[in-house]
């Protein structure tokens, strides 16, 4: 078993669970939080769902709308819980996704070269037609059965793969057509934000397991991403990591809190500077998820996933992506 090691550079990996406890080791997001309150170009220091909030020790300041020096390329993963229980949670990202990015073209330098994908926790749900019996389930009966019938590939079922066709109810219900032909959203897309609304508004259709855990390991493994593989090309060695994810619910994911780090380290070739996670989750310090995040050291941070607006927490995180891409050494 590895022990965490201690990092001078910052990556960032998004992994919107649940909660926010005060008192942890990691950034920490929310009322009480202790960690760096952001101040993005001349916006002023994030909301009251910011890091060091009331109870915030230090300020950190992203220049005054400037790009950093650092890295040429970011790859954002999110790992979002699409479970009955999550329509609040998924509308609140959505709804905060435009301010985030464009913090991130303010600030970052790679602000054009990214690549953005959206996985879900389960490989399919409760709408296998033949299994459950589609047409017999709520959550599959919205947009005239639109699930049911419609047609989807092997990818649409695998835990890990980008999702681009979200379906179920409250999802988008269509194949969303995104530019250059990829399960996820890249550099030349003409309407990121359009975008990225089609692809994460997954429904509340999945299963009530939820595995973020799983399917984030499986969206960075190396046969996800070898060519014609789900996730072609998404991750890239020379890209700094960004992963999301978003779940009220964990503790049914295979492995250790230390195998999803080791697995996550092992993607971007044994490099933890390149990658920062930030979870949104409700568990104590003791839950695996919250375990996960702290191994991070301050790489990881912990915010609330019942808040209802982001804004402020995403706000929060740009300067731990700043540093990262700052420092970033590309392989």
């Amino acid at each position: 078993m590895r022990i965490r090691p201690s990092f001078s550079l910052l990556a960032l990996a998004f992994f919107l669970v649940n909660g926010c406890d005060s008192g942890s080791s990691v950034y920490q997001a929310g009322t009480g939080g202790h960690g760096a309150t952001v101040t993005s170009g001349t916006a002023g220091t994030a909301g009251a769902g910011g890091v060091g909030g009331a109870g915030g020790t230090s300020a950190v300041t992203i220049g005054s709308g400037g790009a950093s020096a650092g890295c040429a390329k970011v790859d954002f993963l999110f790992v979002i819980d699409n479970s009955v229980s999550m329509k609040g949670e998924q509308d609140a990202l959505i709804a905060s996704f435009p301010g985030f990015i464009d913090s991130i073209k303010a600030n970052i330098a790679a602000k054009d070269d990214y690549h953005i994908l959206v996985a879900d926790t389960d490989d399919w749900g409760k709408c296998k037609i033949g299994e459950n019996g589609c047409m017999s389930q709520s959550v599959c009966q919205e947009n005239n059965n639109y699930i049911c019938n419609a047609t989807f590939e092997a990818c649409d079922m695998t835990i890990g793969a980008g999702v681009v066709h979200p379906a179920g109810k409250g999802a988008s219900n269509q194949l969303c057509q995104l530019a250059g032909a990829k399960r996820y959203i890249q550099m030349g897309e003409p309407d990121i934000n359009a975008a990225f609304a089609c692809v994460a508004q997954l429904g509340l259709a999945g299963h009530a397991q939820e595995r973020p855990m799983d399917s984030m390991v499986a969206a960075l493994s190396p046969a996800m991403n070898a060519a014609d593989a789900c996730n072609d090309g998404f991750l890239r060695s020379d890209a700094l990591l960004v992963v999301t994810f978003i779940t009220d619910e964990g503790g049914n994911d295979a492995g250790t809190p230390q195998d999803w780090y080791d697995a996550v380290v092992a993607a971007k070739s044994g490099d933890e500077n390149a990658v920062v996670v930030i979870g949104f989750v409700a568990g104590g310090p003791n839950s695996a998820l919250a375990q996960f995040i702290a191994l991070w050291g301050k790489h990881g941070f912990k915010a609330s996933v019942h808040d209802p607006d982001y804004s402020g927490q995403f706000a929060s995180s740009i300067s731990l992506i700043d540093e990262a891409c700052d420092n970033f050494i590309p392989h």
